[in-house]
């Protein structure tokens, strides 16, 4: 941690996108660089070999401030820094910053035998994880808290983790299964881990407060961080004690609708394309330990600090020390590696046009303590896609809503592109940028093989004598006759029958009509049988005994009337009631209705219903009917009888003349009125409920007589 600054870090605006090379790991050319995605690539590529010379990658974003990116390519500094100066975003959960970059160096891929293959990686890789740290807090701090206020800030438990190492990797892939049209492959990827060098720092209910009199701070909380020898010797040199083990593991399927043989007399085999490639891969499974590190613990309890000390240059750890007394210990540090689940779905559109849908997600919590992680993200690529060129265009959202839009060209065995490219140019508050290049050399698979032509012996007719053995050399033969042509009288053909033309099936002999009905024996399947041409020479037979012969019955394995063409008569909708006396073929019904269902009540029978009830005149102040009201009744009680499945909801509404309780009652009395009224006509109980309202649930203002009016009614309903 020597003359590291705390601030230092926290004013670097990275954070770890998901996905190394964006876009360029989507093409299916990408070769060795896929494998670090997914390690089932590696198999069944269009490489013999794919060696890496050098390549890169750095990605940097963040959630707490954005920068001009096209200000500075404009050479206009001043809105570089004002633009990133106003965009500080200070989140209720804390603001996250981290970095993730990685050098991959001498590695390659080669597949082994068909189905089979295996690479070697070698990487250097660095990663910061600085997790929610409130922006406010940030702002103050590197502003050396002077303010023209008194000044209170509160910090939960922030964590910072930094890890470099160097990774060796082993990659075996192999195809599992694999049919005319589709294809499922495996990887595995386990790494030997040397660390480089690491660091952690843990705060605990941080609290400050600024007073503004004395330009003096109070603070409080628990401060704990860890360094490893190597690291605080500001030294990059592995050592033997500092060391780890992960893997990855992958998946892909792919679909191939147009798969054809790929074998030809001039060529053994050529890259065919697939229509669909989905892969799902877990990366990063795995620890780094770096044994007796140094641990320290401050106890941050102190009044009145002088603010002035907080604003020197003096690195993080002297001025710790000199404002509080740590406990020192030598412990180890063991950081898990950034865990991540990809999924990627690959859709070829047209020959070289695809596009591919991948996401990247953190299997690791911001909240878990000594872990690398990345940022979940979802990215969509279009890309053109050939053997010596590639373009593509990643546009992707991570889990802090942060947009990026790049582009990316591989050109033979160079390859450079970023995904950020366009975002960054183009939006005035990009919280991020990334770039990758780097250089290989392909060794493409399949080349052009001519078969081996057999040496044979000399045969001058090609009749498959050979001249040594053929007693007409010139003249095409049979072998039986020592390669010379048989003689044939009648210019048949054949031998036998020499005086008579015949057919070469028959021995040179013509076919004879056994049973006289036109058709030779050889094409009459009932020789002896006299029977139609139609039926090649067999009579019709009555297959199902229905009296209705196979050539015109369109059912000859079923019995059914001659009416019906042979065939049975059928009851489509299964409720035993034949088609033909079926009114409702299609819709299962009763034999009482003709083989319709009864009917079911609908929306516009219920409006009917409601109509009627609004017409049901009551003597004034009572439960009782006038003698208008009977005709309306019977209207309502003859719709009820027509849906016998149907249940009703009777409910009674008054205005709000009188007394709520007795209109409460009234209300009731009335709906029970009716409901008595239908029983006794015959609709069962068990179909009817009554319900009273009172003036609960007025439709309309009770201001009016005719509001009043409107209030005072019975409703019918269909219960659910």
């Amino acid at each position: 941690m020597r003359k590291l600054l705390f601030k230092l870090f926290l004013l670097i605006p990275f954070i770890a996108l998901s996905q190394d090379y964006s876009g360029f790991i989507s093409d299916n050319y990408s070769g060795l660089y896929s494998v670090l995605n997914n390690p089932a690539t590696a198999v069944n590529s269009p490489y013999l070999s794919d060696i890496n010379l050098l390549s890169a990658n750095a990605f940097v974003s963040n959630d707490y401030t954005g920068i001009n990116l096209g200000a500075l390519v404009n050479n206009d500094e001043k809105k570089f820094y004002d633009n990133s100066e106003g965009n500080i975003n200070s989140k209720i959960d804390g603001n996250n910053f981290n970095l993730n970059a990685s050098l991959l160096g001498p590695s390659f891929l080669v597949n082994i035998s068909k189905g089979h293959a295996l690479a070697l990686t070698s990487r250097a890789r660095y990663l910061i994880n600085v997790n929610s740290i409130e922006g406010a807090f940030f702002d103050q701090y590197s502003n050396g808290f002077s303010t023209s206020s008194n000044y209170t800030f509160t910090q939960d438990s922030p964590t910072f983790i930094s890890n470099s190492f160097v990774e060796i990797g082993l990659t075996y892939a192999t195809e599992l299964k694999k049919t005319k049209n589709s294809s499922i492959r495996s990887g595995l990827s386990l790494k030997y881990l040397k660390g480089l060098g690491a660091m952690f720092a843990e705060i605990e209910n941080l609290q400050v407060a600024y007073h503004n009199s004395d330009n003096t701070l109070d603070t409080s909380g628990n401060l704990v961080y860890g360094v490893s020898n190597d690291f605080n010797q500001d030294t990059y040199i592995l050592t033997p004690d500092s060391k780890g083990f992960g893997f990855d593991l992958g998946f892909v399927y792919e679909w191939r609708p147009s798969a054809k043989k790929s074998e030809t007399t001039k060529e053994v085999k050529k890259y065919k394309n697939y229509k669909y490639k989905i892969g799902i891969s877990l990366t990063d499974l795995g620890s780094i330990t770096y044994p007796s590190s140094l641990h320290k613990k401050y106890d941050l309890d102190r009044i009145s600090i002088d603010a002035n000390t907080i604003n020197d240059e003096a690195d993080l750890e002297t001025t710790l020390d000199n404002l509080y007394t740590p406990t020192e210990t030598q412990e180890d540090i063991k950081i898990k590696l950034p865990t991540a689940a990809h999924v990627s779905i690959d859709w070829n559109t047209n020959n070289k046009i695809y596009l591919n849908l991948q996401t990247d997600i953190s299997v690791t919590s911001s909240s878990k303590k000594m872990a690398n992680r990345i940022v979940s993200t979802a990215t969509l690529t279009p890309r053109y896609e050939s053997k010596w060129l590639s373009a593509y265009s990643p546009i992707s959202f991570n889990e802090h809503m942060n947009f990026k839009w790049g582009l990316g060209f591989r050109a033979g065995p160079i390859f450079v592109g970023s995904g950020s490219l366009f975002s960054n140019l183009f939006v005035k508050n990009s919280k991020g940028a990334d770039i990758y290049f780097g250089f290989k050399i392909p060794l493409f698979k399949y080349k052009n093989v001519t078969k081996t032509s057999i040496q044979k012996e000399v045969d001058t007719d090609r009749d498959g004598t050979i001249d040594s053995l053929d007693n007409c050399i010139t003249i095409a033969g049979s072998k039986e006759n020592k390669g010379c042509p048989w003689a044939d009288s009648d210019k048949d053909g054949v031998l036998k029958c020499p005086n008579i033309v015949g057919d070469k099936n028959n021995n040179g002999c013509p076919w004879i009509d056994s049973d006289g009905d036109g058709i030779p024996n050889n094409k009459d399947h009932c020789p002896d049988i006299v029977g139609p041409n139609e039926n090649k020479g067999c009579p019709w037979s009555d297959t199902d005994k229905d009296g209705v012969l196979d050539n015109i019955d369109k059912c000859p394995k079923i019995a059914g009337p001659s009416e019906n063409n042979g065939c049975p008569w059928s009851d489509s909708d299964k409720d035993g009631i034949l088609d033909t006396k079926d009114k409702c073929p299609d819709i299962a019904g009763l034999p009482e209705l003709d083989g319709c269902p009864k009917p079911k009540i609908n929306k516009e029978v219920v409006e009917q219903l409601n109509e009627y009830a609004r017409t049901i005149l009551f003597n004034t102040g009572k439960a009782t009917f006038k003698k208008e009201a009977y005709p309306t009744l019977n209207a309502i009680y003859n719709i009820m009888m027509q849906y016998e499945d149907a249940e009703f909801i009777i409910e009674g509404h008054t205005d709000n003349q009188g007394f709520p309780k007795d209109n409460q009652l009234l209300s009731e009395r009335r709906a029970n009125t009716v409901l008595d009224f239908l029983m006794v006509r015959g609709v069962l109980s068990k179909r009817l409920t009554a319900i009273g309202y009172g003036e609960t649930q007025p439709i309309v203002s009770n201001d009016t007589e005719r509001g009043r009016e409107e209030n005072r009614r019975v409703i019918i309903k269909v219960k659910k």
